[in-house]
């Protein structure tokens, strides 16, 4: 393993301590990177792989050798994405959380990103079925019997990267001494069992005191019983992911129920007695821009810090995609929310989403391919883009023909 250069310019501290376990089998260096680990066999998958073969990978030390010398690696392309628009990167977060953690045996990743398959409850607009198992008769409702034949298969080799009898299991138990960091990310962790398992291993073992534990999770489930599994930790943090308010939650989040999000906002924030973070995790994309005071308006009033990510994929909800009109409008309107609400942003501010959202210029392929894909959706879940949004939607040009299947 390279040894650690911290002067370098694009240097991570993620590449040597952390792992990524991605919904769908595959392992990375973090949620934020653009490759799937991989072997001289270019084996990638936990069926075919263990954690231990992609952590000492000559992939992994390519990356680890670039961050040294002050080189970009295309793994890392989102970060250098996110600061050209002056957000504050993972890369940043973490290379100002952990740098201290470098003195630690790095033999072993001090952190575990596991997102330990696709069970999940929801069929959120900006997600898949490689997320989420409510995505998978949808996405075959739209395709050919034998495309469906295949990724039948696919999830198939989803599910068997997370049997119990995965060497994965073993290689967790194995990393647990060394963790310092362990987050989990969905389908929805608070439904996955094994997530619980993982827990209580660490605090039956006493690894949990020394340990930060950091949620994602959509908010729909709460389990009041587990939250002493979860006091055990040396610190915990919990995002929820919410990104809309009322009626446009329930459109992004389907099928969610605003009313149930509220009761459990209101849970969540009841484990700030126990000194829990909360705060939320906003996806910025095309369904929700519009409505960004909304959101700062509502979290804002409950004194709940608001974490900003930019959705780059499904490239149809891409901000970046937006029409160049329509991206002046929502500069103008991101540009007069009260300053009282923006004060209580994370990581993004205001100017770093005009500066990302005017960045990059749009293509109209990926606009148009948003109205139809809205409207495909919109019909199977007996839904209507134009009805939820539409103040946004008035601004959005050609958009009500586009929908309706023209051209």
């Amino acid at each position: 393993m390279a040894t650690c250069n911290t002067d370098s310019k694009t240097f991570c501290v993620l590449p040597w301590m952390m792992l990524e376990t991605d919904s769908n089998g595959n392992v990375k260096v973090c949620c934020k990177s653009q490759q799937n680990l991989r072997t001289k066999e270019l084996k990638t998958h936990l069926s075919d792989v263990t954690m231990e073969d992609l952590w000492t990978s000559d992939h992994i030390n390519e990356i680890r050798q670039a961050l040294n010398n002050n080189q970009y690696h295309a793994n890392c392309e989102r970060c250098w994405s996110e600061e050209s628009s002056g957000a504050l990167s993972m890369r940043k977060i973490f290379n100002k959380a952990y740098s201290h953690l470098l003195v630690n045996d790095l033999t072993k990743p001090q952190m575990l990103d596991l997102k330990l398959g696709i069970k999940c409850n929801l069929a959120c607009r900006i997600c898949s079925m490689d997320s989420s198992d409510q995505w998978i008769e949808e996405t075959f409702h739209f395709m050919e019997p034998h495309d469906v034949e295949r990724k039948t298969k696919y999830v198939d080799k989803i599910y068997r990267a997370f049997d119990k009898t995965n060497d994965l299991w073993q290689a967790i138990d194995n990393y647990m001494p060394n963790l310092k960091r362990l987050d989990f990310y969905g389908g929805e962790p608070w439904l996955i069992q094994e997530h619980w398992d993982i827990l209580a291993k660490m605090t039956e073992l006493g690894y949990s005191k020394d340990c930060i534990l950091h949620y994602t999770t959509n908010g729909t489930v709460f389990k009041q019983k587990q939250v002493d599994l979860l006091k055990s930790f040396k610190n915990v943090s919990i995002q929820l992911s919410i990104d809309g308010i009322g009626n446009r939650f329930e459109y992004q989040r389907y099928p969610g129920k605003w009313s149930v999000i509220e009761k459990n906002i209101e849970r969540f924030m009841r484990l700030r007695d126990y000194g829990i973070k909360i705060s939320t995790c906003t996806t910025l994309s095309n369904l929700n821009i519009w409505y960004v005071e909304e959101l700062l308006r509502y979290f804002g009033d409950r004194d709940i810090q608001v974490y900003f990510n930019y959705l780059h994929r499904p490239e149809e909800f891409n901000l970046t995609n937006l029409p160049h009109d329509v991206k002046l409008h929502v500069k103008e309107r991101l540009e007069k929310i009260d300053s009282k609400y923006t004060q209580n942003l994370d990581n993004i501010s205001v100017d770093n989403m005009i500066n990302w959202m005017l960045g990059t210029q749009d293509n109209p392929v990926w606009y148009k391919r948003m109205a139809k894909k809205l409207k495909r959706h919109d019909d199977y879940r007996n839904e209507n883009f134009m009805e939820v949004c539409p103040d946004f939607v008035d601004l959005l040009p050609n958009f009500k023909t586009l929908y309706e299947g023209g051209t």
